[in-house]
């Protein structure tokens, strides 16, 4: 099976790591030959031309480039495209019918609503054969908001294999901030990774980490030198100059960080207490499911996305959306309960290994197969 793949970004966000994961199966476990368009530059680039040709396809201007010999060929099965933010690559890549579509859509119901919309979503979601959604969460937003002709299916993500990735550390951030272990030299360590944006609840960070030490303070036994590390990238110089500042006026310095992007936080993960998922909405966070893997539970919102159905069964905490006092109070649970956190860890990796990239490829590769006239 030949698959053209048109990613909607060529960063190292969750979005892009699975499909990328997915890719990489499917080439390696099912024989699939694949080539890699993206509408920019960027890390996943490289790691795309691993399995066969890659391009970037920009527009020049207002005009559009020549396609590459490779794209015009009409020699492809089907064509994988991640995210409905494909949808402009897309349609400058692939003339209409030419090829049955295969989408992987990943995006929550806000940023469908007020970022993606109608005109964004509607060239590629009206041209796609079959949809995968990441979360149940994703398939009711893509139903409700678009009423797509054709089947929506939830093929949830999983856990990435990791390879060795340039600037991969052990354990700093892009400040050369060393990340303070729970169990070292520090107290133990709430953390959250994520792009410093306003829909992951970066500005609710300082506020839960402040009532925590607070309630901390008051409980014989509990920590008092609880730390709070945000890694991530901001999304704009806005999200990070609002951080900094939240975090300087409130007095918060001492046990607040925002420490910047790890090439592999798996260190950083296993080292949590707890990871704290602020996320206004987040279809199925990559972050979680990676804590989860290393016995880390999680503490969420409810009505977010699908961390809320992920912890659930006690792989975690739901708190209701914005109640950070419900938030910072779950926390010291964990915090103070040795044997709670042990539990809902256990059940976290648990929930984690049952899904994989072997499972969910096979998955994808079966409706690829199918829809691309099972060749």
């Amino acid at each position: 099976m030949r698959i053209l793949a048109v990613h909607h970004d060529a960063g190292r966000n969750g979005a892009c790591l699975l499909f990328l994961a997915v890719l990489e199966e499917l080439v390696r476990e099912h024989g699939a030959e694949v080539v890699s368009v993206f509408p920019v530059d960027g890390p996943v680039v490289e790691q795309a031309r691993a399995l066969g040709p890659a391009f970037v396809v920009r527009r020049d201007g207002g005009r559009r480039r020549r396609l590459p010999r490779a794209l015009r060929t009409g020699a492809f099965d089907v064509v994988f495209a991640n995210s409905t933010a494909s949808s402009r690559l897309l349609t400058r890549v692939v003339p209409p019918g030419d090829v049955p579509l295969v989408v992987y859509a990943h995006e929550s119901r806000f940023l469908l609503e007020h970022q993606v919309g109608a005109a964004g979503a509607g060239p590629v979601l009206g041209r796609a054969a079959r949809i995968l959604a990441a979360a149940p969460s994703v398939r009711d937003a893509l139903v409700d908001l678009f009423a797509p002709s054709a089947e929506v299916v939830v093929v949830p993500g999983f856990v990435p294999p990791r390879a060795p990735s340039a600037g991969a550390d052990t354990g700093t951030g892009v400040g050369g901030d060393t990340l303070v272990a729970a169990g070292g030299d520090g107290g133990p360590v709430v953390g959250a990774i994520g792009t410093l944006a306003w829909h992951k609840g970066t500005d609710l960070f300082p506020v839960v980490a402040r009532r925590v030490r607070a309630l901390c303070a008051g409980i014989p036994g509990a920590p008092t030198d609880v730390e709070f590390v945000w890694v991530g990238s901001p999304h704009t110089g806005a999200d990070r100059a609002h951080a900094d500042h939240d975090t300087m006026r409130g007095g918060l310095g001492e046990y607040v960080r925002f420490a910047g992007s790890l090439g592999d936080p798996t260190d950083f993960l296993r080292s949590l207490a707890v990871l704290l998922l602020p996320s206004r909405e987040d279809s199925w966070p990559l972050v979680m499911l990676e804590a989860a893997a290393q016995g880390v539970p999680t503490v969420c919102f409810e009505e977010t996305g699908g961390a809320a159905d992920f912890v659930a069964d006690g792989a975690g905490t739901a708190v209701p959306y914005l109640d950070v006092e419900a938030m910072a109070r779950a926390v010291v649970h964990y915090l103070t309960d040795a044997d709670a956190r042990a539990r809902a860890g256990a059940r976290a990796r648990d929930r984690a290994s049952a899904t994989t990239v072997t499972t969910q490829a096979a998955i994808i590769h079966s409706i690829l197969a199918e829809v691309g006239g099972g060749r």
